[in-house]
């Protein structure tokens, strides 16, 4: 393994979770405890989750520990999903979230009240 250090999944804890679907890890790879990338596989429920923004560094890292297709994929969601998480976190990034939503739930409250008013 190249030598390489961001957080274990410990260190991350209290930081946004995002999680992909992945049944199991590819053959010989483990995240163990003191893994220095907070990611770990629920075998339960069968996904693969990670803590925190994902850089580009971790991406590039955790892609180059397997060419398994389906764990490639799941990774893909992460690194992007992590992305999102980090937008929706920075406060000047928030309200134009929030006021789009708060929109569309108007306009969809409003469709209701008319389609039950008709």
């Amino acid at each position: 393994m190249q030598s390489h250090h961001y957080k274990t999944w410990n260190q991350a804890a209290g930081l946004p979770e995002t999680c992909a679907r992945l049944d199991k890890l590819p053959e010989g790879l483990h995240f163990h405890e003191d893994f220095p990338e907070p990611i770990r596989h629920d075998s339960r429920r069968r996904l693969l989750v990670y803590r925190g923004f994902m850089s580009s560094a971790s991406y590039r890292f955790l892609h180059g520990l397997s060419a398994d297709s389906a764990y490639l994929a799941a990774l893909d969601v992460l690194y992007q999903a992590s992305a999102l998480t980090l937008d929706l976190q920075t406060p000047g990034r928030v309200w134009p979230w929030l006021v789009g939503m708060g929109m569309g739930c108007l306009g969809g409250g409003t469709a209701v009240a008319w389609s039950l008013l008709r």
